[in-house]
C-alpha cells in the first residue's frame, strides 16, 4: 500500500489522468479487436457506472480523445 501512495505523491493530477487515459485507450483497443458485430454498446450512463466516473468526466475524456486525433 505504501508503494501505491508513493506513486500518487509523485504524479500530478494531470499526469495521473494521462496515465489512466492511456491505459483505458489500450484496453479499449484490445477489447475492440476482440469484439463481434452483435455486441451491444453501452449508454453514457452505463459507461459512467462501469468506469465509476461522473458524466462530465466521460464527456471530457471523449472531447480530449477527439481533439488529440485518437478517434476518426
Amino acid at each position: 500500500m505504501i508503494q501505491n501512495q508513493i506513486i500518487f505523491d509523485v504524479l500530478s493530477k494531470e499526469e495521473l489522468e494521462d496515465l489512466i487515459g492511456k491505459s483505458l485507450e489500450e484496453a479499449f483497443k484490445n477489447n475492440l479487436s476482440n469484439s463481434t458485430p452483435d455486441q451491444e454498446l453501452l449508454t453514457r450512463e452505463q459507461a459512467c457506472a462501469l468506469l465509476k466516473v461522473d458524466p462530465s468526466t466521460l464527456w471530457r475524456w471523449t472531447r480530449q480523445r477527439k481533439r488529440n486525433g485518437l478517434w476518426a
